[in-house]
């Protein structure tokens, strides 16, 4: 019956935590409030990777034992806040304040209101969802660590509940558990706002000493980028000055090299002018000549066509007057007969 019991306690544990396992497995011997309890203020790796031991118990039945993954350096406070920047958020479900350590359990609730309770279910869902804001190492399951929000299980309704550790919480109404458990974790905050306070001014004097540190090196730094400067416009100066004489040298050549090509362009021109000149004095003096000749050619024709017209008129007068003659004789010859 105990090995059934427990069995249950682990199948109920693994629902719970969203993991369905796919059959039961073998009893675990630690009970679950044995299991919390082992939580310490230590960083301790709490993932689906933790080996589990075998053996037989005194009843004769197998028996697993789940032997936890060695202890992790702790996260810093500073490094502990960034998932909270990034919309994460930490609950520690406190159970107990005894020695002025924390005991419970914690967890973290991501962006997308999943509820991830071992370092293993933040490394499958940082690897799922493909996360880059932040990484495995900023995630601390340690009791010890002042990050995020504390609760505490209210035994009239069996519900967790948001606690206050500040004075307000100590006067306010409840029941007793509560009202200790507020006090013990006010002691508990002010043991860690006085470390804090420390390690605030540490942070302040190193701070102090950087900013002094960087002062002088930006001082250096500038005394060394004015020098650079004078070096660098004195160069500059000098390259100026080159590349002014080079370019007024350059200048010189291409007006020369203008003059020239004008000089050889007028020249050119003057030549085609000439040569244009003469054709077209030639081409006019043949035109006068093909002109006078058509002239000349003309004239003779009109001369002798006016020839030609003179003896037609001329050839026309004499057989006029000849016809007259003959007329005139045979008149004549007409009057002398009887």
């Amino acid at each position: 019956v105990s090995t059934q019991s427990t069995g249950k306690q682990w199948y109920q544990r693994r629902v719970r935590a969203g993991e369905e396992p796919e059959k039961k497995r073998p009893a675990l011997a630690e009970e679950e409030e044995e299991e919390e309890d082992s939580s310490s203020d230590q960083d301790v790796q709490s993932d689906d990777s933790d080996s589990v031991e075998y053996s037989l118990g005194n009843s004769g039945a197998l028996v697993a034992r789940r032997r936890r993954a060695p202890t992790r350096k702790p996260v810093d406070e500073k490094e502990a806040r960034v998932p909270l920047q990034h919309g994460w958020q930490r609950q520690i479900r406190v159970r107990e304040c005894a020695g002025g350590a924390l005991r419970g359990r914690v967890t973290y609730i991501s962006p997308c209101q999943q509820i991830l309770r071992t370092r293993g279910d933040i490394r499958q869902y940082i690897k799922d969802n493909e996360v880059s804001t932040v990484h495995e190492g900023q995630f601390t399951f340690s009791n010890g660590s002042p990050v995020g929000v504390y609760l505490i299980k209210d035994k009239d309704t069996n519900k967790y509940e948001k606690i206050q550790a500040d004075v307000r919480a100590l006067s306010v109404g409840g029941p007793p558990e509560k009202k200790a458990m507020s006090r013990k974790l006010l002691l508990f905050q002010k043991k860690n706002l006085q470390m804090e306070m420390e390690r605030k001014e540490k942070e302040a004097e190193m701070e102090r000493e950087r900013q002094e540190a960087e002062k002088r090196r930006r001082e250096e730094e500038e005394r060394r980028l004015e020098e650079e400067k004078r070096i660098q416009e004195e160069e500059m100066e000098v390259e100026r000055k080159k590349r002014e004489a080079e370019l007024e040298r350059e200048r010189r050549e291409k007006e020369a090299q203008l003059e020239k090509e004008r000089q050889e362009e007028e020249a050119r021109l003057e030549m085609e002018r000439l040569e244009k000149l003469a054709k077209l004095e030639k081409e006019r003096q043949e035109e006068e000549a093909r002109l006078e000749k058509e002239r000349k050619e003309r004239e003779a024709k009109l001369e002798k066509e006016r020839k030609e017209r003179e003896a037609e008129t001329e050839r026309a007068r004499k057989e006029k007057e000849a016809a007259l003659e003959r007329e005139r004789i045979e008149k004549e010859q007409q009057i002398k007969k009887p």
